[in-house]
């Protein structure tokens, strides 16, 4: 079975890259579309506040926004739909799920912010083409 991972946020470019791999998919015949949304880790006082059952609800409300026409597009597309919602380090998370659903490519979009922001602030694009050992296409 072959598997493509896209990360997902509710970003124009994040659906685009939905359509970009579905329309690769035309050629290339990906069997199974994981989408997946990372929410990061909330830190320090607020943290603290947040009980873990209320923490994974909030999450999960914002990824349901979040993968909503993204779900739309692939279940149009008639192709296996997997949602994955993950809280953690965005790069690393999407890496790690990678790994689990055994990822033959990953489609991401990117925030195209410009090459000087980029090379200052760093890019969850960047650094998921950085660590990933299977294929990544941005798209912007």
């Amino acid at each position: 079975m072959s598997t493509v991972l896209i990360p997902v946020d509710g970003s124009p470019q994040a659906l685009r890259a939905v359509q970009a791999a579905l329309a690769f998919s035309n050629t290339e015949k990906f069997t199974r579309v994981v989408l997946l949304n990372v929410q990061p880790p909330l830190q320090g006082r607020v943290r603290a506040l947040i009980s873990e059952d209320r923490l994974y609800a909030i999450a999960r409300d914002e990824a349901r926004k979040a993968m909503a026409a993204a779900i739309d597009l692939v279940q149009r597309a008639g192709v296996i739909l997997e949602q994955r919602l993950m809280i953690g380090p965005v790069a690393e998370t999407v890496i790690e799920t990678s790994h689990k659903v055994d990822a033959s490519q990953i489609f991401m979009g990117t925030r195209g912010r410009g090459a000087a922001a980029a090379l200052l602030l760093g890019s969850v694009a960047g650094k998921v083409v950085h660590l990933a050992d299977v294929p990544v296409t941005l798209v912007n």
